[in-house]
């Protein structure tokens, strides 16, 4: 952290650069969700898949409880084993609930009176007191003759310390914090780079849907919807009376009673409406507050993997609906990854993607 100079982090955040073209190292990039564990690692020299994997957090495993970080560390530990990765050097990322990203505008200074001059504005911004956090910054541009628009990432100091703390155990370096939404916008830059078009990027997570709206390729909206797969898993759960684990593989694998097909059918109709009522309200309280309206969605997530889940949002919002698909662009050695578990992977891949295409040397 520059301002807070804490050497070991680097940035909390950055817009990503593309920093394979000059030869700098990647990082592995890793997506602690709240149900699944995802690592990525790219090529240094392009976009090229080295090693990717996925694993299910345990039973009682819990993000927000550090009294349960042993879980995650073991899980940690066991996927970077199976997959057998020898880099250490991570690029991490916090959720939306853990970090603060604004973009403020400040008067014209030179670089070298940035850092006091960032602080003094954060106060206005921030609601907590600075010496609580970690704070870094990015210079966006000028905004007018006497203005500039700087992009700030606020995290509480105890938040990024326990995440340094729980990679640290499991053997690895963060090397970056990142925001998850960061991440995810940094992956559809690289992968889409669609400048013309007003983008809503919708991930649909375990126990969140993070919505962000691109314009020029810059988040300028961001809501975070507190649903997802688990309230899923749940309602399946208590309509059938039974344990969350036998609920989770009814929901992914389907019913081997046949009587309970309907039945099923029926949670899932009613959760997925839920999501879309939500996701349109959000997506409509933009539009009435934007002079442009969205012009396509993009879906990414392990529970966007739904089957019909883009028709019927496409049937409900009426906007062109598509899933986040990398493989126009990433290659991958085909006799090292089986094509069936990429394809099937790739709704969890966004985040983790635009972690690892972090580099060591980015300024």
């Amino acid at each position: 952290m520059r301002l807070f100079k804490i050497p070991i982090i680097k940035k909390l955040l950055t817009p990503i650069s593309l920093g394979f073209l000059t030869g700098e190292r990647s990082l592995l990039g890793i997506d602690l969700g709240s149900h699944t564990l995802k690592i990525l690692e790219l090529s240094d020299k392009g976009l090229e898949l080295v090693n990717f994997g996925m694993m299910t957090l345990p039973e009682g495993a819990d993000l927000e409880d550090p009294e349960k970080d042993d879980l995650i560390i073991s899980t940690i530990r066991k996927l970077i084993e199976q997959l057998n990765i020898k880099k250490t050097e991570v690029a991490v990322c916090l959720s939306i609930h853990h970090i603060i990203v604004k973009k403020i505008e400040i008067p014209f200074m030179e670089k070298e009176e940035l850092d006091e001059g960032i602080i003094a504005e954060a106060e206005q911004h921030i609601p907590y007191n600075l010496q609580e956090v970690n704070l870094d910054y990015q210079i966006l541009g000028r905004s007018s003759e006497d203005k500039m628009d700087i992009l700030i990432a606020v995290a509480k100091k105890e938040v990024v310390e326990r995440y340094m703390a729980l990679f640290s155990e499991a053997g690895l370096r963060p090397y970056v914090i990142d925001a998850e939404t960061i991440a995810l916008v940094n992956a559809y830059e690289t992968f889409y780079a669609d400048r013309s078009s007003i983008v809503a990027l919708i991930d649909i997570g375990a126990s969140k849907i993070n919505l962000i709206v691109l314009e020029d390729l810059f988040p300028i909206f961001n809501a975070e919807i507190p649903t997802g797969g688990k309230y899923l898993t749940r309602q399946i759960q208590d309509r059938f009376n039974m344990n969350y684990a036998q609920a989770e593989s009814i929901k992914i694998n389907g019913p081997s009673d046949n009587t309970l097909i309907q039945p099923l059918q029926d949670i899932f109709t009613l959760v997925i409406n839920e999501w879309i009522t939500k996701i349109k309200r959000t997506l409509r309280f933009f539009e009435e507050n934007h002079p442009k309206a969205i012009d396509k969605l993009i879906l990414s997530g392990g529970s966007s993997r739904i089957k019909g889940l883009t028709d019927l949002f496409y049937k409900e919002i009426k906007k062109p609906v598509s899933t986040f698909d990398p493989f126009k662009k990433l290659k991958y050695p085909s006799e090292k990854f089986d094509a069936a578990y990429l394809e099937y992977s790739v709704p969890q891949m966004p985040i983790a993607l635009g972690l690892a295409l972090r580099k060591m040397g980015e300024k």
